[in-house]
Protein backbone atom coordinates (compact mmCIF):
# COMPACT_ATOMS: atom_id res chain seq x y z
CA UNK A 1 0.00 0.00 0.00
CA UNK A 2 1.26 3.17 -0.53
CA UNK A 3 -0.30 5.99 1.45
CA UNK A 4 -0.62 9.88 -0.77
CA UNK A 5 -0.55 12.54 2.14
CA UNK A 6 -1.76 15.74 0.54
CA UNK A 7 0.23 18.72 2.48
CA UNK A 8 -1.01 21.78 0.10
CA UNK A 9 -1.88 24.83 0.88
CA UNK A 10 -5.69 24.18 1.82
CA UNK A 11 -4.28 21.16 3.99
CA UNK A 12 -3.48 24.39 6.82
CA UNK A 13 -7.02 25.18 6.99
CA UNK A 14 -8.24 24.72 10.38
CA UNK A 15 -11.81 23.52 10.09
CA UNK A 16 -10.56 19.72 11.03
CA UNK A 17 -8.97 20.84 13.99
CA UNK A 18 -6.12 21.24 14.80
CA UNK A 19 -5.68 21.39 10.82
CA UNK A 20 -6.63 19.02 7.98
CA UNK A 21 -3.06 18.32 7.60
CA UNK A 22 -2.90 17.16 11.08
CA UNK A 23 -5.73 14.93 11.14
CA UNK A 24 -4.56 13.50 7.64
CA UNK A 25 -1.19 12.51 9.54
CA UNK A 26 -3.30 11.02 12.46
CA UNK A 27 -5.24 8.84 10.03
CA UNK A 28 -2.79 7.71 8.10
CA UNK A 29 -0.54 6.40 11.54
CA UNK A 30 -3.75 4.62 12.53
CA UNK A 31 -3.80 3.01 9.11
CA UNK A 32 -0.32 1.70 9.46
CA UNK A 33 -1.17 0.16 12.85
CA UNK A 34 -3.46 -1.92 11.29
CA UNK A 35 -1.27 -3.03 8.39
CA UNK A 36 -0.63 -6.46 8.78
CA UNK A 37 2.52 -8.37 9.81
CA UNK A 38 3.64 -8.95 5.79
CA UNK A 39 2.16 -5.82 4.27
CA UNK A 40 4.30 -3.18 3.41
CA UNK A 41 3.53 0.55 2.97
CA UNK A 42 5.20 3.78 1.45
CA UNK A 43 4.60 7.29 1.74
CA UNK A 44 4.30 9.81 -1.02
CA UNK A 45 3.32 13.46 -0.70
CA UNK A 46 1.38 15.86 -3.04
CA UNK A 47 1.59 19.39 -2.03
CA UNK A 48 3.67 20.61 -5.07
CA UNK A 49 5.82 18.21 -7.23
CA UNK A 50 5.44 14.46 -5.81
CA UNK A 51 7.86 13.05 -3.88
CA UNK A 52 8.63 10.04 -1.84
CA UNK A 53 9.28 10.13 1.55
CA UNK A 54 9.59 6.66 2.58
CA UNK A 55 9.83 3.78 0.27
CA UNK A 56 8.41 0.27 0.54
CA UNK A 57 8.78 -1.24 4.14
CA UNK A 58 7.14 -3.22 6.81
CA UNK A 59 8.76 -1.27 9.50
CA UNK A 60 5.96 0.97 11.58
CA UNK A 61 8.34 2.91 13.18
CA UNK A 62 10.12 3.89 10.06
CA UNK A 63 6.87 4.61 8.44
CA UNK A 64 5.28 6.93 11.26
CA UNK A 65 8.36 8.44 11.87
CA UNK A 66 8.16 9.65 8.04
CA UNK A 67 4.64 10.95 8.47
CA UNK A 68 5.96 13.06 11.19
CA UNK A 69 7.91 14.85 8.44
CA UNK A 70 5.21 15.60 6.02
CA UNK A 71 5.71 19.22 6.21
CA UNK A 72 2.90 21.86 4.93
CA UNK A 73 3.83 23.49 1.86
CA UNK A 74 1.88 26.18 0.06
CA UNK A 75 2.10 24.60 -3.70
CA UNK A 76 -0.90 23.07 -4.85
CA UNK A 77 -2.83 19.86 -5.07
CA UNK A 78 -1.27 17.52 -7.55
CA UNK A 79 -3.05 14.07 -6.71
CA UNK A 80 -2.96 12.91 -10.45
CA UNK A 81 0.98 13.15 -10.36
CA UNK A 82 0.99 11.79 -6.86
CA UNK A 83 -0.94 8.59 -7.87
CA UNK A 84 1.17 8.22 -11.03
CA UNK A 85 4.11 8.00 -8.83
CA UNK A 86 2.61 5.23 -6.55
CA UNK A 87 1.88 3.17 -8.76
CA UNK A 88 5.24 3.44 -9.96
CA UNK A 89 6.24 2.70 -6.80
CA UNK A 90 4.02 -0.69 -6.85
CA UNK A 91 4.70 -1.39 -10.14
CA UNK A 92 6.50 -5.22 -9.29
CA UNK A 93 3.99 -5.79 -6.47
CA UNK A 94 1.08 -8.04 -5.89
CA UNK A 95 -2.20 -6.85 -3.75
CA UNK A 96 -1.45 -3.24 -4.86
CA UNK A 97 -3.51 -0.35 -2.86
CA UNK A 98 -3.18 3.51 -3.01
CA UNK A 99 -4.94 5.30 -0.30
CA UNK A 100 -5.20 9.56 -1.05
CA UNK A 101 -5.45 11.62 2.08
CA UNK A 102 -6.64 14.90 0.92
CA UNK A 103 -9.58 17.68 1.29
CA UNK A 104 -10.26 17.01 -2.23
CA UNK A 105 -11.83 13.72 -3.37
CA UNK A 106 -12.31 14.54 -7.17
CA UNK A 107 -12.51 17.66 -9.03
CA UNK A 108 -13.61 17.33 -12.29
CA UNK A 109 -10.49 15.58 -14.17
CA UNK A 110 -9.70 14.04 -11.00
CA UNK A 111 -13.03 12.16 -10.74
CA UNK A 112 -11.96 9.30 -12.57
CA UNK A 113 -8.89 8.47 -10.85
CA UNK A 114 -10.75 8.51 -7.78
CA UNK A 115 -13.21 6.06 -9.14
CA UNK A 116 -10.31 3.12 -9.75
CA UNK A 117 -10.73 -0.04 -8.33
CA UNK A 118 -6.92 0.51 -6.49
CA UNK A 119 -7.65 3.56 -4.81
CA UNK A 120 -8.86 4.08 -1.67
CA UNK A 121 -9.44 8.05 -0.42
CA UNK A 122 -10.08 9.90 2.71
CA UNK A 123 -11.23 13.24 3.21
CA UNK A 124 -10.36 16.27 5.50
CA UNK A 125 -13.12 18.63 5.17
CA UNK A 126 -16.70 20.02 6.89
CA UNK A 127 -19.79 20.46 5.06
CA UNK A 128 -19.79 23.33 2.06
CA UNK A 129 -22.16 25.32 3.76
CA UNK A 130 -20.68 25.41 7.53
CA UNK A 131 -18.50 28.86 8.48
CA UNK A 132 -15.35 27.07 9.28
CA UNK A 133 -14.28 26.61 5.52
CA UNK A 134 -15.36 30.37 4.45
CA UNK A 135 -12.38 32.46 3.23
CA UNK A 136 -11.02 35.73 1.61
CA UNK A 137 -7.99 35.61 -0.31
CA UNK A 138 -5.69 37.50 -2.73
CA UNK A 139 -5.51 35.76 -5.39
CA UNK A 140 -3.74 38.21 -7.75
CA UNK A 141 -0.72 40.63 -7.32
CA UNK A 142 1.26 42.25 -9.79
CA UNK A 143 3.40 45.59 -9.56
CA UNK A 144 5.18 47.01 -12.45
CA UNK A 145 6.88 50.62 -13.80
CA UNK A 146 4.40 53.09 -15.43
CA UNK A 147 4.91 53.52 -18.84
CA UNK A 148 4.43 57.01 -18.39
CA UNK A 149 5.95 58.27 -14.89
CA UNK A 150 9.83 57.84 -14.28
CA UNK A 151 9.04 57.41 -11.03
CA UNK A 152 5.16 55.46 -11.21
CA UNK A 153 4.48 52.04 -10.84
CA UNK A 154 0.96 50.15 -10.82
CA UNK A 155 -0.13 47.48 -8.91
CA UNK A 156 -2.97 45.03 -9.76
CA UNK A 157 -4.67 43.64 -6.94
CA UNK A 158 -7.60 41.10 -7.00
CA UNK A 159 -9.18 40.01 -3.88
CA UNK A 160 -11.80 36.80 -3.95
CA UNK A 161 -14.40 35.88 -1.18
CA UNK A 162 -15.02 32.02 -1.10
CA UNK A 163 -18.21 32.43 1.54
CA UNK A 164 -21.99 32.29 1.27
CA UNK A 165 -22.00 36.12 2.64
CA UNK A 166 -20.56 39.24 2.10
CA UNK A 167 -16.99 39.91 3.59
CA UNK A 168 -15.43 43.25 4.58
CA UNK A 169 -12.05 43.69 5.19
CA UNK A 170 -9.18 46.28 4.93
CA UNK A 171 -6.42 45.65 2.29
CA UNK A 172 -2.76 46.85 3.72
CA UNK A 173 -0.08 47.61 0.67
CA UNK A 174 3.55 48.22 2.22
CA UNK A 175 7.00 48.81 -0.06
CA UNK A 176 9.80 48.00 2.44
CA UNK A 177 8.79 48.80 6.28
CA UNK A 178 6.42 51.48 5.01
CA UNK A 179 2.63 51.61 4.84
CA UNK A 180 1.08 53.32 1.63
CA UNK A 181 -2.11 52.68 1.82
CA UNK A 182 -4.96 51.10 3.31
CA UNK A 183 -8.43 49.95 1.51
CA UNK A 184 -11.33 49.04 2.60
CA UNK A 185 -12.77 46.15 0.78
CA UNK A 186 -16.37 44.46 0.62
CA UNK A 187 -16.53 41.49 -1.36
CA UNK A 188 -19.67 40.07 -2.43
CA UNK A 189 -20.42 36.46 -1.48
CA UNK A 190 -18.41 34.10 -3.67
CA UNK A 191 -17.53 37.56 -5.48
CA UNK A 192 -14.71 39.02 -6.90
CA UNK A 193 -12.82 42.67 -6.06
CA UNK A 194 -10.20 44.02 -8.77
CA UNK A 195 -8.13 47.02 -8.43
CA UNK A 196 -5.23 48.88 -10.41
CA UNK A 197 -3.35 51.12 -8.03
CA UNK A 198 -1.10 53.86 -9.21
CA UNK A 199 1.84 54.94 -6.87
CA UNK A 200 5.20 56.93 -7.06
CA UNK A 201 9.08 55.38 -5.82
CA UNK A 202 12.50 55.92 -6.77
CA UNK A 203 13.78 52.94 -4.34
CA UNK A 204 11.82 50.06 -6.13
CA UNK A 205 11.70 47.08 -3.39
CA UNK A 206 9.68 44.74 -1.80
CA UNK A 207 5.87 45.31 -1.93
CA UNK A 208 3.74 43.46 0.57
CA UNK A 209 -0.39 43.36 0.36
CA UNK A 210 -2.24 42.20 3.34
CA UNK A 211 -5.66 41.46 4.41
CA UNK A 212 -6.89 41.62 8.08
CA UNK A 213 -9.17 39.16 7.71
CA UNK A 214 -9.59 36.21 9.58
CA UNK A 215 -10.42 33.00 8.00
CA UNK A 216 -10.01 29.33 7.90
CA UNK A 217 -6.57 29.64 5.76
CA UNK A 218 -4.13 32.44 6.47
CA UNK A 219 -1.09 32.09 3.47
CA UNK A 220 -3.31 33.82 1.06
CA UNK A 221 -3.88 36.62 3.48
CA UNK A 222 -0.64 37.96 1.94
CA UNK A 223 0.89 38.53 -1.49
CA UNK A 224 3.99 39.79 -2.25
CA UNK A 225 5.44 41.31 -5.64
CA UNK A 226 8.88 43.38 -6.38
CA UNK A 227 9.27 46.57 -7.81
CA UNK A 228 12.29 47.75 -10.09
CA UNK A 229 14.55 50.08 -8.49
CA UNK A 230 15.03 53.49 -10.71
CA UNK A 231 18.27 54.38 -11.12
CA UNK A 232 19.68 57.59 -12.09
CA UNK A 233 20.21 58.33 -15.38
CA UNK A 234 23.77 60.55 -16.36
CA UNK A 235 23.62 63.28 -19.29
CA UNK A 236 25.93 64.99 -20.59
CA UNK A 237 25.41 68.26 -22.35
CA UNK A 238 27.65 69.58 -25.32
CA UNK A 239 27.41 73.03 -27.28
CA UNK A 240 26.06 76.33 -26.47
CA UNK A 241 24.05 77.01 -23.51
CA UNK A 242 19.93 76.26 -24.01
CA UNK A 243 17.84 77.07 -20.95
CA UNK A 244 15.33 75.30 -22.43
CA UNK A 245 17.57 72.45 -22.28
CA UNK A 246 18.69 72.56 -18.65
CA UNK A 247 15.03 73.28 -17.64
CA UNK A 248 13.90 69.76 -19.23
CA UNK A 249 16.45 67.88 -17.72
CA UNK A 250 16.22 69.65 -14.51
CA UNK A 251 12.34 68.58 -14.66
CA UNK A 252 12.77 65.09 -15.68
CA UNK A 253 13.29 63.58 -12.20
CA UNK A 254 16.33 60.71 -11.49
CA UNK A 255 18.39 63.15 -14.02
CA UNK A 256 21.93 64.34 -13.00
CA UNK A 257 23.18 66.62 -15.86
CA UNK A 258 26.12 68.50 -16.32
CA UNK A 259 27.55 70.72 -19.18
CA UNK A 260 30.66 70.52 -21.72
CA UNK A 261 31.33 73.05 -24.59
CA UNK A 262 33.12 70.29 -26.54
CA UNK A 263 32.55 66.86 -26.90
CA UNK A 264 35.48 64.55 -24.11
CA UNK A 265 37.30 62.03 -25.37
CA UNK A 266 36.12 59.48 -22.99
CA UNK A 267 32.79 59.30 -22.21
CA UNK A 268 31.41 57.15 -19.39
CA UNK A 269 29.01 54.15 -20.05
CA UNK A 270 26.49 54.82 -18.66
CA UNK A 271 25.93 58.60 -19.74
CA UNK A 272 23.74 59.56 -22.50
CA UNK A 273 25.64 62.26 -24.79
CA UNK A 274 23.45 65.40 -25.44
CA UNK A 275 24.74 67.31 -28.82
CA UNK A 276 23.40 70.40 -29.07
CA UNK A 277 23.87 72.92 -32.28
CA UNK A 278 27.49 72.56 -34.03
CA UNK A 279 28.24 68.97 -33.56
CA UNK A 280 31.31 66.39 -33.74
CA UNK A 281 32.10 65.58 -37.34
CA UNK A 282 32.43 61.61 -35.91
CA UNK A 283 29.63 60.60 -33.80
CA UNK A 284 31.64 58.36 -31.15
CA UNK A 285 30.04 55.35 -29.71
CA UNK A 286 27.14 54.62 -27.07
CA UNK A 287 23.73 56.80 -26.43
CA UNK A 288 23.62 60.11 -28.64
CA UNK A 289 20.97 62.25 -28.93
CA UNK A 290 21.05 65.11 -31.46
CA UNK A 291 19.11 68.70 -31.88
CA UNK A 292 19.58 70.66 -34.23
CA UNK A 293 22.74 69.78 -36.22
CA UNK A 294 24.23 72.50 -38.50
CA UNK A 295 27.65 70.90 -39.25
CA UNK A 296 28.22 67.23 -41.30
CA UNK A 297 29.45 64.44 -39.64
CA UNK A 298 30.14 60.23 -40.25
CA UNK A 299 26.10 59.64 -40.47
CA UNK A 300 24.69 62.31 -42.41
CA UNK A 301 25.08 65.16 -44.60
CA UNK A 302 23.93 69.01 -43.30
CA UNK A 303 21.61 71.12 -46.71
CA UNK A 304 19.79 74.03 -45.99
CA UNK A 305 17.20 75.26 -43.75
CA UNK A 306 13.76 74.47 -44.64
CA UNK A 307 11.89 77.60 -43.73
CA UNK A 308 8.84 76.94 -41.93
CA UNK A 309 8.15 72.95 -41.83
CA UNK A 310 4.90 71.29 -40.86
CA UNK A 311 4.98 67.84 -39.52
CA UNK A 312 3.38 65.45 -41.84
CA UNK A 313 3.86 62.06 -40.98
CA UNK A 314 4.64 60.35 -37.70
CA UNK A 315 5.44 57.19 -36.89
CA UNK A 316 2.93 56.24 -34.17
CA UNK A 317 3.99 52.97 -33.18
CA UNK A 318 7.44 54.27 -31.67
CA UNK A 319 7.83 54.57 -27.97
CA UNK A 320 9.74 57.86 -29.02
CA UNK A 321 6.35 59.70 -29.79
CA UNK A 322 4.09 58.04 -26.84
CA UNK A 323 1.50 60.65 -26.19
CA UNK A 324 3.54 63.22 -28.25
CA UNK A 325 1.70 65.64 -30.73
CA UNK A 326 3.57 67.63 -33.51
CA UNK A 327 1.40 68.89 -35.59
CA UNK A 328 0.60 72.71 -35.68
CA UNK A 329 4.71 72.93 -34.34
CA UNK A 330 6.21 75.76 -35.36
CA UNK A 331 9.68 74.59 -36.56
CA UNK A 332 11.53 77.31 -38.61
CA UNK A 333 15.09 76.61 -39.46
CA UNK A 334 14.82 73.08 -39.09
CA UNK A 335 18.15 71.66 -41.12
CA UNK A 336 17.49 69.49 -44.56
CA UNK A 337 19.48 66.33 -43.47
CA UNK A 338 21.21 63.15 -45.63
CA UNK A 339 21.89 60.24 -44.01
CA UNK A 340 24.93 58.29 -45.35
CA UNK A 341 23.78 55.04 -43.24
CA UNK A 342 20.48 53.07 -42.44
CA UNK A 343 18.21 55.35 -40.47
CA UNK A 344 14.57 55.08 -39.12
CA UNK A 345 12.43 58.23 -39.91
CA UNK A 346 9.90 58.92 -37.05
CA UNK A 347 8.48 61.86 -37.70
CA UNK A 348 9.03 63.68 -41.69
CA UNK A 349 7.72 67.14 -42.95
CA UNK A 350 5.64 67.50 -46.02
CA UNK A 351 9.02 68.70 -47.95
CA UNK A 352 9.73 64.96 -47.14
CA UNK A 353 12.44 66.15 -44.65
CA UNK A 354 13.44 64.04 -41.80
CA UNK A 355 12.54 66.06 -38.65
CA UNK A 356 13.21 62.87 -36.07
CA UNK A 357 15.83 59.96 -36.45
CA UNK A 358 16.40 57.46 -35.14
CA UNK A 359 19.76 55.31 -35.95
CA UNK A 360 20.86 52.04 -34.37
CA UNK A 361 24.52 51.01 -34.36
CA UNK A 362 24.65 47.81 -32.91
CA UNK A 363 24.06 47.90 -29.37
CA UNK A 364 24.75 52.14 -29.48
CA UNK A 365 21.51 54.54 -30.47
CA UNK A 366 21.32 57.61 -32.35
CA UNK A 367 18.54 59.95 -32.39
CA UNK A 368 18.62 63.31 -34.17
CA UNK A 369 16.14 66.14 -33.66
CA UNK A 370 16.77 68.31 -36.82
CA UNK A 371 15.36 71.62 -34.98
CA UNK A 372 16.12 74.88 -33.73
CA UNK A 373 14.94 75.43 -30.12
CA UNK A 374 15.79 79.09 -30.05
CA UNK A 375 13.50 79.89 -33.04
CA UNK A 376 10.50 77.67 -33.03
CA UNK A 377 7.42 76.95 -30.40
CA UNK A 378 8.80 73.31 -29.34
CA UNK A 379 10.13 74.01 -26.18
CA UNK A 380 6.87 75.67 -25.31
CA UNK A 381 4.73 72.77 -26.01
CA UNK A 382 4.14 70.38 -23.75
CA UNK A 383 5.29 67.65 -26.50
CA UNK A 384 8.84 68.79 -25.70
CA UNK A 385 9.19 67.01 -22.32
CA UNK A 386 7.50 64.03 -22.84
CA UNK A 387 9.76 63.64 -25.77
CA UNK A 388 12.67 63.91 -23.30
CA UNK A 389 10.86 61.66 -21.05
CA UNK A 390 10.35 59.29 -23.61
CA UNK A 391 13.71 59.42 -25.18
CA UNK A 392 14.99 58.83 -21.74
CA UNK A 393 13.36 55.48 -21.24
CA UNK A 394 13.99 54.46 -24.56
CA UNK A 395 17.56 55.07 -23.82
CA UNK A 396 17.61 53.08 -20.28
CA UNK A 397 15.20 50.65 -21.86
CA UNK A 398 13.14 51.79 -19.17
CA UNK A 399 9.00 50.48 -20.62
CA UNK A 400 7.09 49.89 -17.61
CA UNK A 401 9.29 46.85 -16.07
CA UNK A 402 7.73 43.88 -14.70
CA UNK A 403 8.85 41.39 -12.50
CA UNK A 404 6.22 38.74 -12.63
CA UNK A 405 5.10 37.37 -9.24
CA UNK A 406 4.86 33.62 -9.39
CA UNK A 407 2.63 31.07 -8.00
CA UNK A 408 3.76 28.43 -5.76
CA UNK A 409 5.05 25.17 -7.24
CA UNK A 410 6.16 27.19 -9.82
CA UNK A 411 10.00 26.57 -11.58
CA UNK A 412 11.31 29.82 -12.97
CA UNK A 413 14.34 30.42 -14.90
CA UNK A 414 16.01 33.90 -13.65
CA UNK A 415 17.61 36.62 -15.76
CA UNK A 416 21.20 37.42 -14.03
CA UNK A 417 22.54 39.85 -16.19
CA UNK A 418 23.12 43.03 -14.24
CA UNK A 419 24.01 40.81 -11.24
CA UNK A 420 26.58 39.30 -13.14
CA UNK A 421 28.03 41.83 -14.39
CA UNK A 422 28.23 43.02 -10.85
CA UNK A 423 29.91 40.02 -9.74
CA UNK A 424 32.25 40.59 -12.68
CA UNK A 425 33.41 43.81 -12.22
CA UNK A 426 34.33 42.69 -8.71
CA UNK A 427 36.04 39.87 -9.41
CA UNK A 428 39.60 40.96 -9.73
CA UNK A 429 41.12 37.69 -7.86
CA UNK A 430 40.73 35.46 -10.92
CA UNK A 431 38.12 33.53 -9.13
CA UNK A 432 35.05 32.09 -10.44
CA UNK A 433 32.91 34.84 -12.60
CA UNK A 434 29.67 35.56 -12.13
CA UNK A 435 28.61 33.41 -15.34
CA UNK A 436 29.84 30.38 -13.89
CA UNK A 437 29.43 31.18 -10.25
CA UNK A 438 27.88 29.48 -6.60
CA UNK A 439 24.51 31.01 -5.91
CA UNK A 440 22.19 30.06 -3.00
CA UNK A 441 18.52 30.34 -3.50
CA UNK A 442 17.16 31.69 0.25
CA UNK A 443 13.72 30.12 1.11
CA UNK A 444 11.27 33.09 3.01
CA UNK A 445 11.59 30.42 6.37
CA UNK A 446 15.66 31.38 6.02
CA UNK A 447 17.09 27.81 4.64
CA UNK A 448 19.10 27.98 1.61
CA UNK A 449 20.28 25.41 -1.04
CA UNK A 450 23.46 25.58 -3.57
CA UNK A 451 22.48 27.05 -7.14
CA UNK A 452 24.72 26.14 -9.95
CA UNK A 453 24.92 29.53 -12.56
CA UNK A 454 25.81 28.74 -16.42
CA UNK A 455 25.64 31.40 -18.55
CA UNK A 456 23.79 34.28 -16.99
CA UNK A 457 20.38 32.31 -16.71
CA UNK A 458 19.71 30.43 -13.55
CA UNK A 459 16.86 27.77 -13.23
CA UNK A 460 15.27 27.38 -9.69
CA UNK A 461 12.38 25.86 -8.06
CA UNK A 462 10.00 24.43 -7.57
CA UNK A 463 9.15 27.18 -4.88
CA UNK A 464 6.44 25.27 -2.45
CA UNK A 465 6.49 28.51 0.13
CA UNK A 466 4.46 32.25 -0.36
CA UNK A 467 7.16 35.23 0.19
CA UNK A 468 10.17 36.06 -0.90
CA UNK A 469 13.04 34.01 -2.09
CA UNK A 470 16.17 35.71 -2.68
CA UNK A 471 18.96 34.08 -5.61
CA UNK A 472 22.39 35.59 -4.00
CA UNK A 473 26.05 34.72 -4.81
CA UNK A 474 27.91 32.80 -2.02
CA UNK A 475 30.16 34.53 0.34
CA UNK A 476 33.54 35.22 -1.43
CA UNK A 477 32.01 35.39 -4.80
CA UNK A 478 32.86 39.39 -4.53
CA UNK A 479 29.31 41.17 -5.31
CA UNK A 480 28.06 41.14 -1.99
CA UNK A 481 24.22 42.27 -0.94
CA UNK A 482 24.30 44.12 -4.50
CA UNK A 483 23.92 41.77 -6.74
CA UNK A 484 21.18 39.44 -4.85
CA UNK A 485 17.84 39.23 -7.03
CA UNK A 486 14.11 38.89 -5.31
CA UNK A 487 11.49 36.29 -6.44
CA UNK A 488 8.06 36.83 -5.42
CA UNK A 489 5.66 34.12 -4.88
CA UNK A 490 2.23 33.66 -4.06
CA UNK A 491 -0.14 30.98 -3.76
CA UNK A 492 -2.90 32.75 -6.15
CA UNK A 493 -4.23 29.50 -6.49
CA UNK A 494 -8.23 29.87 -6.65
CA UNK A 495 -8.31 25.93 -6.03
CA UNK A 496 -6.49 26.20 -2.90
CA UNK A 497 -8.26 29.39 -1.45
CA UNK A 498 -11.87 27.21 -2.10
CA UNK A 499 -12.10 25.33 1.12
CA UNK A 500 -15.53 24.00 0.59
CA UNK A 501 -15.68 20.41 -0.31
CA UNK A 502 -16.45 19.06 -3.69
CA UNK A 503 -20.22 17.59 -4.23
CA UNK A 504 -18.14 14.02 -4.85
CA UNK A 505 -16.81 14.23 -1.46
CA UNK A 506 -19.93 12.80 0.31
CA UNK A 507 -20.31 9.39 -0.58
CA UNK A 508 -16.29 8.85 0.24
CA UNK A 509 -15.37 6.61 3.00
CA UNK A 510 -12.51 5.67 5.04
CA UNK A 511 -10.51 2.03 3.42
CA UNK A 512 -10.70 -1.15 5.18
CA UNK A 513 -6.49 -2.35 4.88
CA UNK A 514 -6.26 -4.58 7.51
CA UNK A 515 -8.11 -8.26 8.38
CA UNK A 516 -8.54 -10.00 11.84
CA UNK A 517 -4.81 -11.69 11.27
CA UNK A 518 -2.89 -8.42 11.47
CA UNK A 519 -0.56 -10.24 13.41
CA UNK A 520 2.13 -12.79 12.48
CA UNK A 521 1.23 -16.55 12.62
CA UNK A 522 3.39 -17.16 15.54
CA UNK A 523 1.64 -14.43 17.39
CA UNK A 524 -1.17 -16.49 17.39
CA UNK A 525 0.32 -19.52 18.07
CA UNK A 526 1.78 -18.00 21.69
CA UNK A 527 -1.55 -16.37 22.31
CA UNK A 528 -3.38 -19.96 21.74
CA UNK A 529 -0.31 -21.61 23.89
CA UNK A 530 -1.12 -18.97 26.87
CA UNK A 531 -4.77 -19.73 26.98
CA UNK A 532 -4.84 -23.13 26.80
CA UNK A 533 -2.30 -22.99 29.87
CA UNK A 534 -4.73 -20.62 31.74
CA UNK A 535 -7.65 -22.80 30.94
CA UNK A 536 -5.80 -26.20 32.30
CA UNK A 537 -4.83 -24.09 35.16
CA UNK A 538 -8.23 -23.21 35.82
CA UNK A 539 -9.41 -26.66 35.54
CA UNK A 540 -6.79 -28.12 37.88
CA UNK A 541 -7.74 -25.79 40.53
CA UNK A 542 -11.03 -26.74 40.19
CA UNK A 543 -9.92 -30.40 40.87
CA UNK A 544 -12.36 -31.11 37.53
CA UNK A 545 -8.70 -32.62 36.44
CA UNK A 546 -5.83 -34.44 37.73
Amino acid sequence: VVFVIDNSASMQAGDVGPSRLDAARAEAARLVERLRHRDRAAIVTCGGPPRVLCGLTAHRRTLTDALAEVAATDGPTQTAEAVALARRVLADHENQRIVVLTDRAGDGAQDELFADDDVDTVTFAVAADDAATENVAITQFQARRSLLDPIGYELLVEVSNYGVADAECRLDLELGDSLIDVIPLVIPADGTVRRVLSYTSTAGGRLTARLDAEDALAVDNAAYAVLPRRETQRVLLVGPTNLFLEKVFDAVPLVEWSRAETLPETIPADTIVVLYGETAEVIGEGTVLVIHPTVASDLWEVGGALANPVVATVDDDSPLLAHVRLDNVLMPEARRLRFNVPAHVLARSLEDAPLLTEISRGTDRVVVLAVNLDKGDLPLRTAFPILVTNLLGYFQDARGEFRESLSTGANAEVALTQAVATIDAADSEGEATGANAQWELTAPDGTSQPITVRGRRAQIGPLNEAGFWTLSPKPGAGAGEAAAIDVAVNLANADESDLRPQASEASVAAPSLASVAAEPFWFYLVVAAWLLATVEWFLYQRRWIR
